[in-house]
């Protein structure tokens, strides 16, 4: 099933970022945004525990058919919050001092944005929907 594979990726995607935004927030942010100030780790940790949060609903729903009019909710918070986090990310990209960390962070979240676009646009395209 397509929209499973697309379902546990991204889960396990979410999941590790938002663990690695939860618990080192004031080492990853500086990294990845230069200049960013240790104070404001708090911002990473409550990033972290939305995506955590949306990892394990994404989780839970990957045996059944997302995309089209199957599972629309969590669809549509794949698609925002991927797409809005990775434009995000590209944003911090293009400032002064990049990182390619930042970028190789961007890419994968923002193909997994297209790919949850397209789901919720066309999908599903798993077989055996038509019973």
């Amino acid at each position: 099933m397509i929209s499973s594979t697309v379902a546990r990726l991204t889960a396990l995607l979410l999941l590790v970022l938002g663990v690695l935004f939860l618990f080192v927030p004031d080492e990853l942010l500086p990294y990845l945004i230069p200049g960013f100030p240790p104070s404001a780790a708090w911002v990473g940790q409550l990033i972290g525990g939305a995506w955590i949060g949306l990892a394990s609903i994404t989780w839970s729903h990957r045996r059944q058919p997302l995309g089209g009019i199957y599972a629309r909710p969590v669809t549509y918070a794949n698609t925002l919050a991927l797409f809005i986090g990775g434009t995000a990310l590209c944003k911090a990209a293009l400032g002064d001092a990049t990182r390619p960390a930042t970028w190789a962070l961007a890419a994968p979240i923002e193909v997994l944005a297209l790919v949850w676009l397209v789901l919720l646009l066309k999908g599903p395209f798993d077989r055996g929907l038509d019973r």
